[in-house]
């Protein structure tokens, strides 16, 4: 026998149904004539309220009796997730210890990939990444540089300082 609101198996002699509580009709003992079980007209369930994952293709839940449907994940060729932990963190380094013109629009869009992310905008979240890698590791060129080249003036100046030579009229 099968249950009338959700159609799973019933086990004999059962009084309501396993999966979905239903109470099952009984048939009236009496002639022993088998008789139809009353079934009630099928009563439409409230239908929920359709949730939203902006950036995946929605489908109409008008069919769905009220069952929740499972939510696709949206599809996005060639772009692989990304967390912007690791940016942030090279990005204050640089900021700190290299060249700050460059570290702060390398924090600025590192702090953008998560919040992109999260919103569905796997490809900006993407290119917020791309832009404070770019950011940081310009940065991190250009502060080297900068101090290589500050010690090469020091040397020069502290030697020429010291080593050169007195004359004496």
């Amino acid at each position: 026998m099968k249950c009338n609101k959700c159609g799973s198996e019933l086990e004999s002699g059962a009084k309501f149904c396993a999966v979905c509580g239903e109470p099952v009709p009984q048939a009236p003992e009496g002639d022993g004539a088998a008789q139809q079980p009353y079934q009630s007209a099928p009563q439409p369930e409230p239908q929920q309220q359709p949730t939203y994952n902006y950036g995946a293709p929605q489908q109409d839940a008008s069919y769905s009796y009220g069952a929740p449907q499972p939510q696709a994940s949206p599809v996005y060729a060639n772009v692989p997730p990304v967390s912007g932990t690791a940016y942030l963190v090279w990005s204050i380094i640089v900021t700190i210890f290299c060249c700050l013109p460059l570290g702060i629009p390398g924090i600025v869009f590192a702090s953008k990939i998560d919040k992109l992310a999260a919103m569905g905008d796997l490809a900006g979240a993407q290119d917020a990444a791309k832009k404070s890698k770019m950011f940081s590791i310009i940065g991190g060129i250009v502060g080297v540089v900068v101090i290589i080249v500050s010690i090469i003036f020091y040397v020069a100046v502290i030697s020429a300082a010291v080593g050169g030579s007195y004359y004496y009229y």
